[in-house]
């Protein structure tokens, strides 16, 4: 269940928007101070890397729908050995967060099983969650809702 978010007083955004898309999020990181952007990107990475994780374990795309199987059965369906599953994750590069990936097939395979959202597109709810609490926990009063 979605937590209620409002708009704070006075804030040209709400934090339910400003929390969209990872697009967005790295936007918000750049509004702060190199160091406090810097921690954050690193308490949220992993956070995500959990929810890519546990999506890819139900062999489903973050949005919910099941992985399209492959046209011959040595396609597979991403999970054969391992090897894509260990090497994607999100990782903070200095004042962002992005997608590692760590396997040269990765961008083949993905193309038509999802793994992790789209860099501009709307982060499921499970993942803002994520983002949102981790940002009230580290600073405060700032980011209330």
């Amino acid at each position: 269940m979605s937590k209620k978010r409002r708009r704070k007083a006075g804030s040209a955004q709400s934090n339910e928007a400003a929390y969209t898309s990872i697009e967005n999020l790295n936007l918000r990181l750049a509004r702060l101070d190199e160091k406090t952007a810097e921690y954050v990107a690193k308490e949220v990475a992993p956070l995500l890397s959990k929810e890519g994780l546990r999506t890819f374990d139900q062999r489903m795309a973050p949005s919910g729908w099941k992985w399209p199987p492959g046209k011959k059965p040595e396609d597979g369906d991403l999970v054969r050995d391992g090897s894509l599953r260990k090497f994607i994750r999100y990782s903070p590069y200095g004042t962002k967060v992005g997608v590692r990936i760590g396997v040269d097939y990765a961008p083949f395979q993905i193309g038509k099983r999802p793994v992790y959202p789209y860099h501009t597109q709307r982060l499921p709810d499970a993942y803002a969650n994520a983002i949102i609490e981790t940002m009230q926990r580290l600073l405060g009063e700032e980011f209330e809702f």
